[in-house]
């Protein structure tokens, strides 16, 4: 923790090891102009992003130790698939036009950071555009009541072309557990994953991996050179403290990585 909550103590060896971070989710070359030969499976990357680094642009997933489905059988010790929490969210506070391009310009900024081609611009719009999908997809409750859960197979969670939940589940169990289509799993908010359907459906494959791509380089930031300094803040989960947020990105980047590992 010592050397990432120091950001002078980092170099582009850094970098690197992002670059590293990205070849081994299947990210390697992000961001893209158009889809890369050999990496169309959206939902197998997404799901290796959730298992290795904890992070969830798309879906948050636990294991949830569950109640019994009926009486004298054990509990159930399930995959549970809900919303994802958005950087975009955490600021509701601004008017929707402050918040779009306050958001779209640290996009870009982070974009810049590795993209060398001439399509900056398509790019950061496309990333900000799916982010916004994802936003309005959310399924609210009143007084902050978590969403009731369902249990079914990954077989009746709806899906798409682009997206299938099967592969995504394998990819979070890193290999632990060979999952079929029959497979149990609890759903904390249906209405949010028939409309992740209908987004990953319609958004090029070229879009959801850059998005995949720059929420890892968000989580890695303070991980990163001075240049990334300006991403810190947001790679926060929950809230944050003045003055600190660097020590809690650090701390809660490697809770994550740690977590994953065991």
């Amino acid at each position: 923790i010592a050397s990432c909550v120091q950001p002078a103590s980092r170099s582009l060896r850094e970098t690197d090891s992002l670059g590293s971070v990205l070849k081994y989710l299947d990210l390697e070359g992000w961001p893209y102009d158009s889809t890369p030969r050999g990496r169309k499976d959206v939902a197998q990357i997404a799901g290796k992003v959730a298992g290795a680094l904890a992070l969830f642009p798309l879906v948050r997933t636990t294991l949830e130790s569950l109640p019994p489905s009926g009486p004298k059988q054990p509990p159930e010790l399930l995959l549970v698939l809900g919303q994802p929490t958005l950087p975009l969210e955490r600021h509701r506070h601004l008017d929707e036009s402050r918040a779009m391009d306050w958001y779209r310009d640290l996009v870009a900024r982070a974009v810049r950071l590795f993209y060398t081609g001439r399509d900056h611009e398509s790019i950061v719009s496309a990333i900000v555009g799916l982010e916004r999908q994802l936003a309005q997809a959310l399924e609210s409750m009143p007084s902050r009541k978590r969403l009731p859960l369902f249990k079914m197979s990954l077989a009746s969670i709806p899906s798409g072309d682009r997206w299938d939940w099967v592969a995504f589940a394998n990819a979070v169990l890193k290999g632990s557990a060979a999952l079929s289509s029959s497979q149990r799993v609890a759903v904390r908010s249906m209405l949010f994953l028939q409309r992740l359907a209908r987004i990953t459906h319609g958004a090029p494959t070229a879009v959801l991996l850059n998005y995949l791509g720059y929420r890892v380089l968000l989580a890695m930031s303070p991980l990163l050179p001075t240049s990334a300094e300006f991403l810190v803040p947001l790679s926060v989960e929950g809230r944050r403290i003045a003055g600190l947020e660097r020590v809690q990105a650090c701390v809660q980047l490697v809770e994550k990585v740690f977590g994953s590992a065991l």
